[in-house]
């Protein structure tokens, strides 16, 4: 087994609205972030001090923490121009110590505030919508070449 875990040194991050190309956003983009939950509902049942729990289905949003830039084209201003179109976002973080994977998200773009504090540069955490759930794409690992069989 190898070790763990997963120090990422760099990451490709691309959005690409519906119908549209892809455009790269990785410059602006400080972390991003899968946050799941899911909604457990407990009854009561008749028996003495009975309960009955289930778990519901697993809900994703992504967050993306990036710098606030407001020149059309910028991560902060096609947030905020297309809030509630679809989109595709495709994130590939590089770490140190393992081969990297692709991971897809279909969203719902989502606008964030922008925090602007003297001194300091603009930021703002985008909480967007993930329908359905992430998909991972692994690593091509080449395989050794097959050798001629002779029957």
């Amino acid at each position: 087994m190898s070790g763990v875990g997963y120090v990422v040194k760099a990451m490709v991050l691309t959005i690409a609205e519906e119908g549209g190309a892809a455009t790269a956003y990785e410059c602006a983009v400080t972390g991003v972030s899968e946050v799941p939950s899911a909604d457990t509902q407990t009854i009561q049942t008749a028996c003495p001090d009975g309960s009955m729990s289930d778990v519901g289905p697993t809900s994703w949003v992504l967050t993306i923490d990036y710098l606030v830039s407001n020149l059309p084209g910028s991560l902060h201003r096609l947030l905020r121009d297309n809030e509630g179109r679809t989109a595709v976002v495709t994130l590939e973080p590089f770490p140190i110590t393992e081969p990297g994977t692709i991971l897809e998200y279909d969203v719902t773009l989502t606008p964030a505030g922008a925090g602007y504090v003297v001194g300091q540069f603009g930021a703002a955490s985008a909480s967007v919508p993930v329908s359905g759930k992430p998909r991972t794409v692994d690593p091509v690992v080449e395989d050794a070449p097959l050798e001629d069989a002779t029957v």
